[in-house]
C-alpha cells in the first residue's frame, strides 16, 4: 500500500540519521554567529541542502525499494539541485571566486563521501574524518563574507576540527561499547587532548579568544566523564541526545567568545 504524501517526503527528502544534523548545523550555525553576512548565509544554506540530498541519492542508487520511492527521492534531488545551483550563480556574481575556493573544497569531499557511502565504505573511521573536513572548509568560506572578523578563518578552521574530530573517535568508541564491542578511549582522550593545547596555545597568543578554551575544556571533560563510572551514556540514543546539547553548549560559549 502507498504511503501518504507528507510520509514519502520525509522519507525522501531528510536523512534518516538524526545524530549528523547537529554535526553539520554546529559548524554552519557557528560560523555564521561570528561573521554573518547574507552570502555566507547562502553557503550555509547550501551546504545545508547538500546535506539533505543525501537522503534521496541513497534511495534513488539502492537496489531495492518502491518505484514511487524513487520517483519521488528524483523529484525532491531535482529540486535541491536546482535551488543551490540557484544560490551558486548568486554568489558567482556577487563575491570574488578566490573566496568559493574553499567552499568548493569542501563540496568535492562530501562528493567523495556520498561515493563512499555509496559503495558501503563510509562507516570506516578513517573516511568518517571527511564530511568534518569538508564542512570546516565550507565553514571558512562562511567566514571569509564577513571583512569585519578579525581572527585567522584557518585558525577558525582548527577550532571548529577541535570539536568534530575528538567528537567522531568519541562516538566510535561509545557506539561499540553501548553494543557490547571491544573499544579504547585512548584515541579519543589522545586528540582531545591535543586539540585542546592547541585551543590554548591560539589563545595564549591571541589568534583566538580567550573563552574559546573553555569550549575545548568542555569537550575534553564530556570525553572524561563518558569513559569513567560516572558514564550517564549507555544507550545510542543517549549518546546523541547528550552529543546535542554539548554541542550548543560549544557553539554558545564561541559565540560569545568571538
Amino acid at each position: 500500500m502507498q504511503e501518504n504524501k507528507l510520509a514519502v517526503l520525509k522519507k525522501v527528502a531528510f536523512p534518516k540519521e538524526h545524530g549528523s544534523w547537529g554535526f553539520v548545523l554546529e559548524p554552519l550555525i557557528l560560523s555564521l554567529l561570528v561573521a554573518f553576512s547574507i552570502n555566507g548565509l547562502i553557503f550555509a544554506l547550501s551546504a545545508f541542502i547538500l546535506f539533505l540530498s543525501k537522503q534521496s541519492i541513497q534511495i534513488i542508487f539502492t537496489n531495492s525499494g518502491p518505484t514511487y520511492l524513487k520517483s519521488s527521492a528524483k523529484k525532491v534531488l531535482a529540486i535541491y539541485f536546482v535551488v543551490v545551483i540557484l544560490f551558486f550563480l548568486h554568489l558567482i556574481s556577487n563575491t570574488e571566486l578566490i573566496l568559493l575556493i574553499p567552499f568548493t573544497i569542501g563540496l568535492m569531499l562530501m562528493l567523495l563521501f556520498l561515493f563512499l557511502d555509496h559503495i558501503g565504505k563510509a562507516r570506516e573511521l578513517l573516511f568518517e574524518f571527511i564530511p568534518a573536513i569538508a564542512l570546516t572548509s565550507m565553514s571558512i568560506s562562511i567566514v571569509l563574507m564577513d571583512d569585519t572578523f578579525s581572527f585567522n578563518v584557518l585558525v577558525f578552521g582548527i577550532l571548529l576540527l577541535s570539536r568534530s574530530v575528538p567528537t567522531i573517535f568519541y562516538i566510535n568508541a561509545k557506539v561499540k561499547e553501548a553494543k557490547g564491542k571491544y573499544f579504547s578511549p585512548l584515541p579519543t582522550l589522545m586528540a582531545n587532548g591535543f586539540f585542546t593545547l592547541i585551543v590554548i596555545y591560539f589563545a595564549i597568543n591571541n589568534l583566538l579568544p580567550a573563552l574559546s578554551i573553555l569550549g575545548s575544556l568542555l569537550i575534553l571533560f564530556r570525553s572524561m566523564i563518558g569513559f569513567s563510572k560516572f558514564n550517564f551514556t549507555k544507550k545510542v540514543v543517549q549518546i546523541g541526545i547528550a552529543e546535542f546539547i554539548y554541542g550548543i553548549l560549544f557553539v554558545i560559549i564561541n559565540a560569545i567568545a568571538f
